[in-house]
């Protein structure tokens, strides 16, 4: 995919020490000072990301963590480290509400105040101050199954939701049962806030990754626990189990590097999610991107033309289709890349399960997933039929 799109790859969801309650202090990566420029300088120098974001916690336990100072500290890091078209670093924090979910809240601009939870306590109060000090911010839900924390869905807000993270360290989240959900000892999940949940009720988000990664890392950088590579010391500091793929990061199909672009692309969900490794992937259904939206005509109604493309550094095992949750076909890889078509002739009409939009109109969705012979996915957003 081109048309003028460049893929972008970072980590929106970075912790540094300010986030204390929660930082692995002991685990952070060598010469690592903890503080949030460093996560920025980490996040560039050490993994190559084009974009960053720290989003320390505004709360723990909904209990005010981030002090006045930390947040001008958290703000001046994001500037000092935004240096477009070079690197993109985003002010941000994270949003800790119990009750209705997790988002990371990101940025347009550095002249924003706290707008913690403990001021804001529901999504709805949040997205009203952000209508006054940042209308072109992003909230991103995270761990959206995690019990005791899980997303609702019903607080969604395509304005400032129009992306996902649907993997980071504490597990994938694309639906139940997958292999790589949340820790079901420590944390188990809740069913009802998968992403195809939220896509089931018609509504419309991309996916991207996160690290969430509480020691300064990002990207999940390091954390492929199966590799044998794993320090001793990061083992003997894990209080339970992590995704064994180790953190999420993000891919933005954006025209240019800068705070503007990468959002504008995040608001047409030109997106993509992945578990840490650099796996490109796209997908259009009549030459319409992911993330797009398409009023079905007649002859959409009875056929769809789909292409899927993927490319990682590792070879590939399988890019399947999924349509409405379901895997609609899935195509058998052998090389490090893949491209296929595929002409979808099931009747729209006739597509289950049957999915409504808001204004009551049938719905019908697509995506892509690959799967590495690693085990490590990525994830296109969908493209949506309206009928």
């Amino acid at each position: 995919m081109n048309r003028g799109l460049n893929l972008y790859w970072g980590d929106l969801h970075i912790h540094s020490a300010v986030s204390r309650r929660c930082f692995k202090f002991g685990l952070e990566p060598r010469g690592y000072d903890g503080s949030p420029a460093d996560c920025h300088r980490y996040a560039r120098d050490e993994v190559g990301m084009d974009f960053s974001a720290v989003t320390d916690h505004d709360c723990t336990h909904e209990k005010r963590e981030m002090t006045a100072d930390e947040w001008e500290e958290v703000l001046a890091a994001a500037d000092e480290y935004d240096r477009p078209p070079h690197h993109v670093a985003f002010p941000g924090f994270e949003y800790s509400n119990r009750r209705q979910g997790h988002y990371h809240v990101v940025f347009s601009h550095g002249d924003v105040p706290m707008l913690g939870v403990d001021e804001f306590p529901t999504p709805t109060d949040l997205w009203q101050a952000l209508n006054r000090e940042d209308p072109d911010a992003l909230t991103i839900p995270h761990h959206i199954a995690r019990r005791g924390m899980p997303n609702d869905w019903s607080y969604f807000n395509p304005r400032y939701e129009p992306v996902v993270e649907i993997c980071s360290i504490w597990g994938c989240y694309e639906h139940a049962g997958n292999p790589f959900e949340c820790d079901p000892n420590w944390s188990a999940s809740e069913p009802s806030g998968f992403a195809r949940v939220g896509l089931g009720r018609g509504l419309r988000f991309g996916f991207v990754g996160g690290g969430d990664i509480h020691d300064g890392r990002a990207g999940g950088d390091c954390f492929d626990w199966r590799s044998g590579k794993v320090p001793e010391r990061w083992r003997q500091g894990a209080r339970y189990r992590r995704n064994p793929l180790g953190g999420g990061l993000a891919g933005i199909y954006a025209e240019k590097l800068t705070r503007e672009a990468l959002l504008d692309a995040m608001r047409l969900r030109r997106t993509i999610a992945t578990t840490g490794r650099r796996t490109e992937a796209s997908i259009e259904v009549d030459g319409t991107l992911m993330g797009g939206e398409i009023d079905a005509d007649g002859s959409q109604i009875e056929e769809r033309h789909l292409k899927v493309f993927a490319r990682s550094d590792s070879t590939l095992r399988s890019i399947e289709i999924i349509r409405n949750g379901h895997i609609l076909i899935r195509f058998r890889c052998s090389g490090e890349s893949g491209r296929i078509e595929f002409v979808d002739r099931f009747p729209l009409t006739d597509v289950t399960p049957m999915i409504r939009s808001s204004a009551d109109r049938p719905m019908v969705y697509y995506y892509a997933r690959v799967i590495r012979e690693d085990d490590h996915m990525a994830w296109t957003s969908p493209v949506w039929l309206l009928g």
